[in-house]
């Protein structure tokens, strides 16, 4: 009889964890402005580091 519970637990909670995965995913932050992409992207080509 305990194996039967130990198996019902165990399914139920593989159904349960596995359930976790169809969840709707997290919102993406928004991306960054269009200027300060060709900044990193001009930093990136010329091997600079941004000065601090």
């Amino acid at each position: 009889m305990k194996t039967n519970k130990l198996f019902a637990s165990l399914a139920l909670s593989l159904c349960f964890t596995s359930l976790l995965g169809c969840t709707e995913p997290e919102t993406l932050p928004a991306s960054p402005s269009a200027g300060a992409e060709f900044k990193e992207a001009d930093l990136l080509k010329t091997g600079l580091a941004e000065r601090i």
